[in-house]
């Protein structure tokens, strides 16, 4: 087995490079460049490097900057400028992180990748499935649902069965630079979370101002550009009001921010569009499961009902607070995960 770890220069990837090592001893690892990056970019390149070094296992740099940019960067782009909330975390994971890594992988020898993930992959009979990490608050299967039986045959993820402090451990024992290196929180391309600047920068015309209504029709005020705003956001809005508001829907066709109680915020009923099941197989008939329609939700019992084209119908048995157009639905039976779509 030759396997190449995707290397971020943090403290996750450093780990599993260690322990792909006790797989085999032929093990390189490979830093994915996205996009021209600050000093912090090359402060990630070198702490990777320096592991490497230290592990004695080759280095690589590939250059996906090209392929970022026309897929995760233009989708981002798309997502906003049409008043949806995209997560462009995911879109990366599909085209990039596990599509275009595995295969220049390939191209470059190896036969198997792994990355610093928290999850697991399991083989039952000829299915690879894939399950939440133990560490269930570091758990990332969410951002995996788009992942195919050809990716997981060929993928590794060493620390599905650590915690993230036993992670933190083995690197302090193993003197990594990374051990103590700063965690970011943000899309790597969106400095400190200010999505607004970075589309300023990226997009030569933005959503114009237009008004802000109330759920009946009221007019309440002026907004800066639907991009501007997501569901179930309450600050920031610039509305006095006597009773907390919060944006409770977006219309592209008169381009007006709507406000309402939180109450409005709740639905029982979403339709999920290009679903992918981890199992490689469609949805024909109702399927009882649980679903998360954010990263860091807690997952609600619902039924997923089959719709032509690769589509489906979520029914909650509870509403659901804030189901935003663009972000992902992530579906679970106990601790495995099936599958998930975008929300429509």
């Amino acid at each position: 087995m030759k396997i190449l770890v995707a290397s971020s220069g943090g403290v996750d990837s450093s780990v599993a490079c260690l322990l792909c090592q006790s797989v085999t001893q032929d093990v390189a690892a490979a830093t994915m460049k996205l996009f021209d990056g600050d000093e912090k970019d090359e402060q990630n390149l070198t702490r990777a490097k320096k592991v490497c070094d230290r592990l004695s296992i080759p280095y690589l740099v590939f250059d996906f900057s090209e392929e970022f940019s026309k897929t995760v960067i233009e989708n981002f782009k798309a997502e906003y400028l049409a008043g949806r909330t995209p997560n462009p975390c995911v879109v990366c994971n599909k085209k990039i992180k596990f599509g275009a890594f595995l295969q220049t992988a390939k191209e470059n020898g190896f036969d198997t990748i792994a990355t610093g993930h928290y999850a697991r992959v399991e083989k039952h009979g000829q299915k690879y499935f894939v399950r939440k990490a133990r560490d269930e608050a570091k758990d990332q299967s969410y951002v995996l649902y788009n992942l195919t039986q050809e990716i997981l045959s060929h993928l590794l993820l060493p620390l599905g069965e650590l915690t993230k402090n036993e992670v933190k451990y083995i690197a302090r024992e193993k003197n990594f630079e990374t051990a103590n290196a700063k965690e970011s929180q943000d899309i790597c391309f969106v400095p400190h979370g200010n999505y607004i600047q970075v589309l300023e920068k990226l997009c030569d015309k933005l959503p114009p101002e237009g008004s802000v209504v109330s759920s009946d029709g009221q007019l309440l005020g002026r907004h800066n550009g639907l991009h501007c705003y997501t569901l179930g956001q309450r600050k920031g809005l610039g509305i006095a009001s006597t009773a907390p508001l919060y944006v409770v829907g977006k219309n592209l066709e008169d381009n007006t921010v709507i406000l309402g109680q939180e109450s409005e915020l709740y639905s029982k009923k979403m339709v999920v569009r290009n679903v992918n099941f981890i199992d490689g197989l469609s949805l024909t008939a109702p399927l009882r499961c649980r679903v998360k329609t954010r990263y860091k939700q807690k997952e609600s019992s619902a039924t997923l009902f089959p719709l032509d084209g690769n589509s489906l119908v979520v029914e909650f048995d509870e509403p659901v607070r804030a189901i935003t157009s663009g972000q992902s639905a992530v579906f679970y039976a106990d601790d495995y995960l099936l599958g998930g779509g975008v929300i429509v």
